[in-house]
């Protein structure tokens, strides 16, 4: 059996590129068959051959040995010795058509006979336009230039002159979406699209809702298409940290949170807490661990400073009892000789170490405590030595008590007393009482000051 052949000039890589561009085109139109077209023309014994026959195709690398890179069997009928065949490109494989050579062998079988192959093989050749359209500029143009682009690599999207020297471009459709995102069940899910002012605004159902939106003049606005600088979001903010940049792009702080849920406001790194916010309101300065409402590791300045909290000065010591007295809020105390930086409770007339009163009483707190942590400048309790505290006396020790009286120790423990002896009273004045105690013991208001 003898066969004549030819492949009709339906171009391969048109085909390529036809169905590779075919999803872009409306789903209404019918996709194009990724086939190409074989005749040819079998006789046998001198006589065309007619019936069905099966035809074996494979495609070669090279005009003669190597490995079929792909194949398959097709069933033709041949009338008059012509038959036709369309050859599948998918049981080919389109990836084989890339651009190098190709060559294709067929091997005939008619009924029960001899499989015959072909000889030689056939070099698979392109059409003019298919070189051209692997080589050129190529459009897709079925609504006003939807794709193009030009020998200089330069894409236009939705306009057929794309910006010189940008690689692509992008005009927006009246729509006004430039791009859109949907899901695996095709439902839109995202829009990117020209929004206020020619701003970029990228939404989640349509151009009103701003998820996120650049202004033109460098503005960036969340929620919201008029921000008002650099960031503007509409509703909360959530973050673990940010960092602030000068101009020249040097990190100049930072604000972080860290693992106990505190906030730190940092210059150069995290460790320096320039202010830290602690969980559950104290603020730290310098340190980490505030132990008050402010607490600062470092020195204070400041023009003004106005107290609320108490009316007097006070530095804390650590105070001995005398006998049954022990130390509360408002007794007298004095200076103890046998303990470097300690102090007692008094209990002597006219004591010239007397020291202050124990501050805190009737409601009235320090409004300055003076102190140094680990040193002999500490200790349990506030010992005020200027402005005004509530204090123990005894009006029965050495007359009633007048406001306006200077006071001392008395022999009371704790307790002071009207300081009327002019010669005993030199270094042992209290202060001033401040309110009047007629008889027996009772807490007088003193304004304390020691002479």
């Amino acid at each position: 059996m003898l066969a004549t052949s030819r492949i009709t000039r339906r171009s391969l890589c048109t085909l390529l590129l036809t169905c590779g561009l075919a999803a872009s085109a409306s789903l209404a139109q019918t996709a194009a068959q990724r086939t190409f077209t074989y005749q040819g023309r079998l006789t046998s014994a001198g006589l065309a051959v007619n019936g069905s026959v099966n035809v074996t195709y494979k495609v070669y690398a090279a005009l003669t040995g190597g490995l079929p890179l792909a194949s398959g069997t097709v069933a033709a009928n041949a009338t008059d010795g012509v038959f036709t065949i369309d050859v599948p490109l998918a049981s080919l494989g389109l990836t084989q058509f890339t651009g190098s050579e190709r060559y294709l062998e067929l091997t005939v079988q008619q009924g029960l006979g001899p499989a015959q192959i072909l000889t030689p093989r056939q070099a698979m050749r392109p059409a003019p336009y298919a070189l051209y359209a692997l080589n050129n500029a190529f459009t897709l143009d079925t609504s006003g230039n939807a794709i193009f682009s030009s020998s200089s690599a330069q894409v236009g999207i939705g306009t057929a002159s794309p910006t010189a020297g940008r690689p692509m471009t992008i005009q927006a459709r009246p729509a006004g979406d430039l791009l859109q995102f949907r899901n695996s069940a095709g439902a839109e899910r995202w829009h990117l699209a020209l929004g206020t002012g020619n701003g970029l605004n990228f939404s989640q159902s349509g151009v009103a809702d701003n998820r996120l939106f650049l202004s033109t003049g460098g503005f960036v606005g969340i929620n919201t298409d008029t921000p008002r600088a650099a960031l503007e979001a509409v509703g909360d903010v959530r973050s673990n940290g940010f960092l602030l940049h000068n101009s020249g792009g040097n990190l100049r702080w930072g604000m972080s949170i860290d693992g106990g849920g505190g906030m730190n406001i940092s210059e150069s790194s995290v460790a320096d807490y320039r202010m830290y916010f602690k969980a559950g309101g104290d603020i730290g300065v310098g340190t980490n661990a505030p132990q008050a409402k402010l607490d600062v590791n470092g020195r204070i300045r400041c023009g003004s400073l106005q107290i609320t909290g108490g009316s007097d000065i006070a530095e804390p010591y650590d105070v001995s009892a005398c006998e049954d007295a022990h130390p509360i809020p408002g007794m007298v105390v004095v200076i103890d000789s046998s303990l470097v930086g300690r102090l007692r409770v008094s209990a002597k007339a006219y004591d010239h170490a007397v020291a202050g009163i124990i501050s805190g009483a009737n409601g009235i707190n320090p409004g300055l405590t003076l102190t140094q942590d680990g040193s002999v400048a500490s200790g349990q309790f506030p010992i005020a030595n200027v402005g005004r505290v509530w204090c123990y006396a005894d009006a029965d020790a050495n007359g009633p008590i007048i406001a306006g009286d200077l006071l001392t120790t008395s022999a009371t423990p704790g307790h002071a007393m009207t300081a009327t002896d002019t010669l005993n009273r030199g270094g042992a004045v209290l202060g001033k009482a401040m309110s009047g105690l007629d008889k027996g013991k009772g807490m007088v208001l003193v304004l304390v000051g020691l002479q």
